[in-house]
C-alpha cells in the first residue's frame, strides 16, 4: 500500500513496481519458509520484533536485515506497518571477525611452540594447546588461571628476575629458566615474552612463546 525511498532502495525496486504487490510476489524473501513462520507469529501476537532474515532484491542481491512488524489500520481495513534495518555490513564485519578468530584459534591449536598470556596477577588466561603436554598436564583447562609462579617455578624468586628484565626493556628474547612439570620434573625452556596492554593503554600482562630445549641442556 506504501512505500518509501529507503525500502525501495533496499529491494531494489521503483515503488511504483513494489505498489499492489505482496513481498511474497516480488520475491524478496531468500527463506519464504521462515517468513511464513514470522506471518504466523503475528496473525497470534499482533507484531513481530527484531527479526533477522535474509532478502534478495531486484537484482538478485542478497542482504541481511532486522525488521519488526505491528497490526495497523488502512482505511479502516487492517494492515500491517513493517520496518526494514539492513545490517549486511554489519554481518560482513561480524564473519571477517569469526574467521579471523578461527584462523587465529587454529594457529595457537597447532604452533609447535607455546604461546601463553597472564594477567597483571600472574594467572595464566590464554595459552595454545602444546602447553598442557609441554608440562604434563591433560588439557587446557588444568593450566586456565593457575599462577605461573606456583605452578612452574621450582624457585619463584626467578620469575620476579624475569618480570624485572621485561619491565625494563619492554620484551626479552631466548630468556632460559628450568621449570618443572605436573610430576614436578625439570624442564628447560627458552622464552620470548612482552607486556601485552588493554586497549586503553595500561599494561594487561604478560605473554609470549617459549621452546623447550630440556633435550639440547641435557
Amino acid at each position: 500500500l506504501a512505500v518509501n525511498d529507503a525500502a525501495a532502495s533496499l529491494f531494489g525496486y521503483l515503488r511504483e513496481k513494489m505498489l499492489g504487490k505482496t513481498t511474497a510476489e516480488l520475491g524478496i524473501w531468500v527463506n519464504p519458509e521462515e517468513r511464513r513462520a514470522q506471518l504466523a507469529i503475528f496473525k497470534r501476537d499482533g507484531f513481530v520484533r527484531n527479526v533477522e532474515t535474509l532478502i534478495r532484491s531486484g537484482s538478485g542481491q542478497v542482504r541481511a536485515v532486522i525488521f519488526n512488524s505491528v497490526a495497523a489500520d488502512s482505511d479502516g481495513a487492517p494492515a500491517i506497518i513493517t520496518a526494514y534495518y539492513d545490517i549486511t555490513d554489519r554481518k560482513q564485519a561480524e564473519d571477517q571477525m569469526a574467521a579471523a578468530y578461527a584462523e587465529y584459534q587454529n594457529l595457537l591449536d597447532n604452533i609447535q611452540d607455546v604461546y601463553y598470556r597472564t594477567d597483571n596477577a600472574g594467572r595464566l588466561i590464554r595459552i595454545s594447546r602444546s602447553m598442557p603436554a609441554t608440562f604434563g598436564y591433560t588439557d587446557i583447562s588444568e593450566l586456565l588461571g593457575k599462577n605461573v609462579a606456583e605452578t612452574f617455578y621450582f624457585n619463584p624468586a626467578e620469575l620476579e628476575t624475569f618480570l624485572n628484565q621485561i619491565q625494563k626493556k619492554g620484551s626479552i628474547s631466548n630468556y632460559e629458566v628450568q621449570l618443572k612439570r605436573k610430576d614436578g620434573t625439570a624442564v628447560w625452556i627458552s622464552a620470548n615474552s612482552h607486556l601485552w596492554h588493554n586497549p586503553d593503554g595500561s599494561v594487561g600482562g604478560v605473554e609470549g612463546t617459549f621452546r623447550d630445549i630440556t633435550e639440547q641442556k641435557t
